[in-house]
């Protein structure tokens, strides 16, 4: 695997000339996929033919990188940069232009080494004496990237492009291992211009309208000296995204990441990024929205976005088993999205609910399906003794009682949830009830010096809810509620002057926006 990756990071493919990139990946992964295409923009996008879903897999081809936008008379090049570009990362680094001449980045005199270091005060030398001959060897307007050899230092590697050249690979090897493993129509797309606006992602992935999608990028590490504090670091295991500055990961996939992981005793990392984002942010876009997405792997790396990247190489084995892994879960997803899709339809017809009438139903969008016993009563043929209808109807019950979805009282949002406030503040009189909004188990009653009379419910899908400022409260530690449940009542406990519920639902300790759990058909 470490030639593929010395292949790749050491090619020239700067956004928008990601051809040589794209040329290598064809003949590495052509013979293990059905079909080859490359779209308009650029995509390639390698095509695994199944029955089923569509599952798509992203890892973005182009690198950072410059583009010429000036010679003085000297020979001396001004230029423009491609994406990300740090001055202090970049002074004396080399560039590489795509006809193989390579300069180097220099900077003009300042008055003082105080004084802030900016691309428009900077400059490459390629060794031209003036301009006329600067402009023969590189004219204005050519593209050039971070030059770096690959250097394998045994369990970490050096090597500029690792973001993300190291997706492209890891793409590639699940590509190679699940040939004939994956029954979902799935899609590798190996993505271009992702450094200048995730442009290629919002292309292929219009194109390929997938129902689930996976995008593997790189991420920061909090373990440098003095770095900005996250809970990344280098050789844990892969990054798990729950969410970064473009997009909120969907909760139930990110699960389903974890309890891989786990299961195989990969080691793995939960990352909040504050700063940047991925081709994730416009394929969760995509037509009406895919149905699910999306848990992002990234591979921890430091200085992602300098010209040279130091990443640890040992687990890359691990990454490619840990997404293998994923298709099973990704099958087995995609046969209970279609048992439902076809029970539901089985329902419907003994119901004798038509498109049209369900259009027709004032703002309603879901079915009631508890009305089978006054419908008895009034003489209807419908039975719902069918085995496969009782197994549905359990399996949705049960799927949507450990699931967040409804406000916990009958009030109104006056605080939103965001980095600093982790939840969100619902006003309501005082004494009003407070329900449960999932099955569970009461994990915690106490006292907390801001939040005053403190309630947290476990539910068997992973989620926590906590219920904060409570005034009375009727469960202990240990009980088990039923959604919708009463468990308290509104107060003005802890740091507050008006009665209101501070609510807040976590995923494996980390916060997520309640708000995004809410249906139209599902408040209280």
């Amino acid at each position: 695997m470490k030639k593929l990756i010395k292949k790749l990071t050491e090619t020239f493919g700067p956004s928008g000339y990601e051809n040589q990139i794209r040329n290598i990946i064809k003949k590495e992964i052509r013979g293990y996929v059905d079909s080859l295409k490359v779209d308009r923009l650029g995509n390639l996008i390698a095509h695994i033919k199944g029955k089923g879903k569509k599952v798509m897999l992203a890892a973005h081809m182009d690198e950072i990188g410059i583009v010429t936008s000036y010679i003085d008379k000297n020979g001396f090049i001004r230029f423009s940069n491609v994406g990300g570009f740090f001055p202090i990362h970049s002074l004396t680094a080399r560039i590489m232009f795509e006809n193989g001449r390579v300069g180097v980045i220099g900077e003009e005199q300042r008055n003082s080494m105080k004084d802030p270091l900016e691309i428009s005060k900077m400059y490459i030398d390629i060794g031209a004496r003036n301009k006329k001959e600067a402009e023969k060897i590189i004219p204005v307007g050519t593209f050039g990237c971070y030059e770096r050899k690959f250097e394998d230092l045994g369990k970490r590697i050096i090597a500029k492009s690792l973001d993300d050249r190291i997706g492209c690979t890891v793409l590639i090897e699940v590509a190679k291992l699940v040939r004939k493993k994956v029954a979902a129509d799935t899609y590798f797309v190996f993505t271009v211009q992702e450094e200048i606006g995730l442009k290629g992602a919002k292309t292929s992935a219009f194109g390929i309208n997938p129902d689930i999608a996976l995008s593997i990028d790189v991420t920061g590490t909090g373990d440098t000296p003095k770095a900005r504090k996250m809970a990344i670091k280098l050789g844990n295991g892969a990054a798990i995204k729950v969410k970064d500055r473009g997009m909120i990961s969907n909760p139930s996939v990110v699960n389903s990441l974890i309890k891989t992981a786990q299961k195989n005793n990969i080691p793995y990392q939960l990352e909040v990024l504050e700063m940047g984002t991925t081709d994730a942010t416009v394929i969760q876009l995509t037509m009406e929205g895919v149905l699910i997405i999306l848990g992002i792997v990234m591979l921890t790396a430091f200085y992602s976005r300098a010209y040279l990247t130091a990443l640890k190489a040992k687990k890359l084995q691990d990454r490619n088993k840990y997404l293998e892994e994923q298709f099973d879960k990704i099958k087995q997803l995609e046969k209970d999205i279609n048992e439902i899709s076809r029970q539901r339809e089985k329902l419907e017809i003994a119901l004798g609910i038509t498109k049209k009438t369900r259009k027709s139903s004032s703002n309603q969008t879901t079915i009631n399906y508890n009305n089978q016993t006054s419908a008895d009563n009034n003489g209807e043929n419908i039975s719902l003794k069918n085995k496969e209808m009782k197994q549905y109807l359990s399996f949705s019950k049960q799927q949507n009682r450990t699931i967040p979805n409804i406000m916990p009282v009958n009030g109104w949002i006056t605080k939103r949830f965001s980095l600093v406030h982790r939840g969100i503040d619902i006003a309501a009189p005082e004494g009003t009830p407070i329900l449960s909004s999932t099955d569970g188990i009461v994990s915690f009653v106490g006292w907390d010096s801001i939040l005053g009379n403190v309630i947290k419910v476990k539910s068997s899908s992973g989620y926590t809810t906590l219920y904060g400022h409570c005034l009375n409260v009727f469960v202990k530690k240990g009980d088990f509620v039923r959604k919708s449940a009463i468990i308290a009542s509104v107060g003005k406990t802890g740091r507050t002057e008006a009665p209101h519920l501070h609510y807040e639902i976590l995923m494996n300790k980390v916060n997520l926006n309640p708000e995004l759990f809410f249906t139209k058909t599902e408040h209280y």
